[in-house]
């Protein structure tokens, strides 16, 4: 599925992110945060389309590299969703000593050494979405969702040197291949779905639980949030990573495309933090992807069955297999 061409062994941690054209304005402006407070370390873009570096920073620390999807089929979401585990994987096998893997839609807010210390000193670090009960009453039906998504959000992920670490990435490799999809009530879930399973099989697995990484609208608004000595501190902790999932800045007040029970004054001194994100993203040239009305589309079209499936689990796994084996190849393309 991916074709690259492999470098010289280096030993430090490096990062890296995935994405496709449409996201350049979000991956620019995370670039430029990330060398704010490490401008020595190293960042990997991969993509299937061109970047201009020169467009985004001019740095000997930044490099692109071009992914090579080959005759794989399928809509944009889907292929680098599953392609994620093989960068990883890529990485790992160079030599690099750890590999932190950030999702375009971040801004990195302070100083990640706490991190890259946490991370070097785990075989496999991962965030989860929420941290405590109370969290989970900021969105309807969370714990349902969540049982659907996954508790770990895919879009932070930290890697160590092990052969434990590459047995994992291998097997989640082949997961995402086979089954890297998406359907309602499916357990079905991108790449992300897969790593509930990833403390059972990683030894090391650190949990990081700081309330100030990877801090989004799916865990902020029943968090904490304050100004202190100039910096957004959360429960206490300095904002390190700010993850815009789902975030269109066509959309304000919504702080996301999927939930309108999330609008940004839920984040008190952070709402202007979005709206300042969302300017930077229009004079970039942001463009609408044609995949958030998909999303919404395919939200309406799997309703009806939804709400019989509160009264009979049998019809919906039936519906859901009707789905995989007769229109599952169309649905796929309902992400791009």
């Amino acid at each position: 599925m991916l074709k690259m061409d492999k470098e010289l062994i280096t030993k430090e941690t490096i990062f890296c992110t995935i994405a496709s054209i449409e996201y350049e304005p979000m991956v620019n402006l995370l670039v430029n945060s990330f060398f704010k407070f490490h401008p020595k370390s190293r960042f990997i873009i991969f993509s299937g389309d061109e970047y201009n570096l020169k467009n985004i920073r001019e740095t000997p620390h930044l490099e692109f590299r071009k992914l090579d999807f080959g005759n794989t089929s399928g809509s944009k979401r889907l292929l680098y969703s599953r392609v994620k585990p093989s960068v990883l994987r890529i990485l790992i096998e160079e030599g690099w000593q750890s590999v932190i893997y950030l999702d375009p839609d971040m801004l990195v807010m302070s100083s990640l050494d706490e991190v890259i210390d946490f991370v070097e000193k785990s075989s496999l670090t991962l965030t989860p979405h929420i941290v405590n009960l109370n969290e989970e009453n900021s969105i309807e039906n969370y714990d349902k969702i969540l049982l659907n998504a996954g508790m770990f959000n895919a879009g932070f992920i930290g890697l160590t040197q092990s052969q434990q670490v590459l047995d994992f990435l291998r097997w989640w490799e082949s997961r995402t291949s086979e089954h890297g999809v998406w359907l309602p009530n499916s357990d079905f879930y991108f790449d992300q779905r897969w790593l509930d399973l990833a403390p059972g099989y990683v030894e090391r697995c650190f949990i990081l639980r700081d309330p100030g990484v990877n801090a989004a609208y799916f865990n902020l608004s029943n968090r904490r949030i304050q100004i202190e000595n100039g910096s957004h501190v959360v429960n206490g902790s300095k904002l390190k990573l700010i993850h815009f999932s789902g975030f269109d800045p066509n959309m304000l007040p919504n702080s996301n495309i999927y939930s309108s029970q999330v609008p940004i004054s839920n984040f008190g001194p952070l709402e202007s933090l979005f709206r300042l994100y969302a300017d930077d993203l229009l004079t970039l040239g942001w463009k609408p992807r044609r995949n958030d009305a998909k999303i919404r589309r395919i939200k309406k079209f799997y309703s009806p069955p939804l709400l019989l499936a509160k009264k009979s689990r049998i019809f919906i796994f039936f519906w859901t297999k009707f789905l995989r084996t007769s229109i599952g190849k169309k649905l796929k393309h309902h992400y791009i």
